[in-house]
């Protein structure tokens, strides 16, 4: 699929996002329209026009003569992720389940499965899950589809982010992949086994953040 040549707001709210999901702007951490401006090199307007999304988009919060403050992501937040994902990418899936054979498959996810490393960093691990989903969701050829699960995925990226830096003996890279299971039962046409390793790969999160309740409370409810 071909894709478009991104604006240079669509270039500042990516960076940004990328930014706080590699920890550079922890949750709190206050950025300013001037620092975008002398990070990204570009003119006020597409900055401002980027921070604005940012704010509609709940990642970051206007604080008025002050700049503006990276949001934190709370464990109702976290369920709601689960939620939608289960939501969106399950039903997706089961639209597309049928479009595709094993030879399209393997096109559209060898790349992604070459790439990944056997001992990933929780970084590596992160980036490797959000390519692999995203490539899913790209194959409904639904944009506004694409474009919803990428927001929603970012979001998980943060909470993964913000856990990891918080408590980082609680996230570690997923000692096992259902990505692997759920395409070798999509090749084979068990559809249903395919959205059960699906399921389970989207909830895999939940077993690591939801154990911050019992072990630390920094993370708000």
């Amino acid at each position: 699929m071909k894709k478009e040549a991104m604006t240079l707001k669509e270039k500042v709210y990516n960076g940004v996002v990328d930014a706080v999901v590699r920890g550079k702007y922890s949750p709190g951490s206050i950025i300013t329209e001037k620092m975008m401006i002398e990070a990204f090199q570009y003119s006020k307007s597409p900055v401002r026009e980027a921070l604005q999304e940012l704010c509609r988009d709940g990642i970051l919060v206007c604080i008025p003569r002050c700049g503006y403050q990276v949001t934190s992501v709370s464990l109702k937040d976290l369920r709601e992720i689960t939620e939608l994902r289960l939501l969106l990418e399950i039903n997706n899936f089961k639209s597309i389940a049928s479009r595709y054979n094993e030879n399209q498959i393997d096109y559209m996810f060898d790349q992604i499965e070459q790439k990944r490393k056997k001992n990933p960093s929780v970084w590596e691990n992160n980036d490797y899950n959000t390519k692999f989903h995203l490539a899913l969701a790209e194959m409904s050829g639904n944009s506004l589809m694409l474009s919803t699960i990428k927001r929603v995925l970012n979001l998980y990226s943060r909470a993964y982010a913000q856990m990891y830096i918080t408590v980082p003996r609680i996230i570690e890279p997923t000692r096992k992949t259902t990505h692997q299971e759920f395409l070798s039962y999509w090749k084979s046409r068990d559809i249903e086994s395919a959205i059960k390793a699906l399921e389970e790969d989207i909830r895999m999160a939940d077993q690591a953040f939801y154990g911050l309740i019992s072990s630390n409370t920094c993370i708000e409810e």
